[in-house]
């Protein structure tokens, strides 16, 4: 067997350089943009940033920090929803209700928002099956003084069936004077 020694490790500018670019493309950055953070000139990040997408240092370390932010957020107690974004933003909206250092009004605002977007507190949704009826009876029945009620309720009966029957041509109408 030959002595085999083991793999140098090297620190220079560009490991540096490489590993902050792995980290902000991790974080779902463009990596043009990721690679002009870094370098901090667009003609350096437009000759670069394509060559250190493929290079293995870039891709080990980008998948190293995608494993850290996982596991933060499941300590976090975040569920994973698959968009990003949306993950990073409960996090945040988790930490702020968890942080002793925020006002209790921010942190309750927070715990509310985080249980609204995750579903945990049901909106009232609004009724939109209303059933309005307009088909009131324009009639109005006046008891007279002079009837009894047994009297009012014999005529009220004739005057319903009637109504029912469509026969109303024999219907008198008293118009009395008020005055």
């Amino acid at each position: 067997m030959e002595n085999e020694e083991p793999p140098k490790i090297i620190d220079d500018a560009e490991t540096t350089n490489k590993k902050m670019f792995a980290m902000l493309i991790a974080k779902k950055q463009d990596p043009f943009f990721a690679a002009i953070e870094v370098l901090g000139s667009r003609t350096k990040a437009s000759d670069i940033y394509l060559k250190w997408m493929e290079d293995p240092l870039v891709i080990e370390c980008k998948k190293e920090f995608i494993r850290i932010e996982e596991g933060i957020q499941e300590e976090a107690g975040v569920a994973s929803s698959g968009d990003k974004e949306f993950d990073d933003f409960n996090a945040e909206l988790l930490a702020i209700f968890r942080s002793h250092g925020n006002l209790m009004d921010d942190r309750l605002k927070a715990g509310k928002m985080y249980a609204e977007i995750n579903g945990y507190i049901k909106k009232a949704e609004p009724i939109t099956n209303v059933q309005i009826n307009h088909h009131q009876s324009p009639v109005m029945i006046v008891h007279r003084n002079g009837d009894t009620d047994e009297d009012y309720e014999n005529k009220l009966a004739t005057h319903s069936k009637k109504l029912m029957d469509g026969s109303l041509d024999d219907i008198e109408v008293e118009i009395e004077d008020v005055g």
